[in-house]
C-alpha cells in the first residue's frame, strides 16, 4: 500500500494548497497517541515501519510509530490499497529521517 498523499496535510489543516498552520507552529504530535479505527494497517509501509511482530501482543514503546494493533477483530493484515492504512498515513505516518509532504498531520 502507498500512502503518498501530497494533499492531506494542507488539506486537513487549511485546506489553501500548501499551507500547514499546525506544522508551521510546531505542532506535529510528537510524544502523543492517537487511535485509528479502520480496516487494517500495512504496520510495515514505509510511513509507519519497520514494526516488529510484538505490537500485536503488548505496548511497545521502542517501536518507531506503532505502539499497539488490536487485532481483537482478525485484521492483523490490511488489503492491498487499503483504507486504513491511508488514513492512518494522513493522520501519522512519517518516511523515517525524512521530511515528506506526504507525512502526517501529526507525523512526530
Amino acid at each position: 500500500t502507498q500512502t503518498d498523499d501530497f494533499e492531506s496535510q494542507w488539506i486537513t489543516q487549511s485546506r489553501t494548497e500548501r499551507k500547514r498552520p499546525l506544522r508551521g507552529s510546531g505542532i506535529t504530535g510528537k510524544n502523543q497517541i492517537i487511535t485509528i479505527i479502520d480496516s487494517g494497517l500495512d504496520i510495515n509501509n514505509k510511513y509507519f515501519g519497520p514494526t516488529s511482530n510484538s505490537v500485536f501482543d503488548r505496548w511497545d514503546y521502542s517501536q518507531r510509530k506503532v505502539v499497539k494493533y488490536d487485532h481483537s477483530m482478525g485484521d492483523k493484515t490490511e488489503p492491498k490499497g487499503g483504507h486504513g492504512t491511508m488514513c492512518a498515513g494522513a493522520a501519522a505516518g512519517k518516511v523515517a529521517g525524512t521530511d515528506n509532504n506526504a507525512n502526517g498531520v501529526a507525523e512526530d
